[in-house]
């Protein structure tokens, strides 16, 4: 769950705030790069589903199926890395990863499916689903001329209140948690 939370969040906050993210890190010299960060924040929301699903996984044995997803997707992505650069650039190779990375996802959620007969991707849309309304939010705030600050200030705030509301972590287990 822990990863779900922070994992919809930076994600969908990193889509979000991209541009923000590429002018104060690199300058307004490279706004043409905010593009391939928004693709790639999409990867990194997979990748804490993906990592949620393999880590478990790993622990009940199942190496050999973890290690195939992985392969599968490698595979994948190196396949659509020769089909897609040429004609797209950078913006070709985001698209092979989100793609591989979903095959990965895939192929990790049947694994998890066959083995405890059942699956935790509907808790994963849940908080990519809050994260989405938060970030959102955010995006109005500073499409209104707040600035960008505020917005993700309000942004983690509206996050924080929607989970508080749907009660999908307690501070209890957050404690939990980190005292781990």
């Amino acid at each position: 769950m822990l990863m779900f939370l922070f994992g919809s969040i930076v994600a969908f906050g990193t889509f979000t705030f991209s541009d923000f993210i590429i002018r104060v890190t690199y300058g307004s010299n490279y706004n043409d790069a905010s593009i391939i960060i928004k693709l790639l924040s999409v990867t990194m929301l997979i990748v804490y589903y993906n990592v949620s699903s393999s880590v478990p996984l790993n622990g009940w044995n199942k190496e050999k199926p973890v290690a195939l997803s992985i392969l599968l997707g490698a595979l994948v992505n190196i396949f659509l890395n020769f089909l897609l650069i040429p004609r797209y650039g950078a913006k070709g190779a985001a698209y092979a990863t989100i793609f591989s990375e979903i095959v990965v996802g895939a192929s990790l959620t049947l694994t998890f499916l066959k083995t405890v007969k059942k699956v935790y991707i509907i808790n994963f849309l849940k908080f990519a689903l809050f994260a989405f309304v938060s970030c959102l939010g955010g995006w109005l705030i500073m499409s209104n001329g707040i600035h960008t600050i505020f917005a993700g200030i309000a942004t983690l705030l509206i996050f924080i209140l929607i989970n508080a509301i749907f009660k999908t972590v307690t501070i209890k287990e957050l404690k939990g948690y980190f005292s781990k």
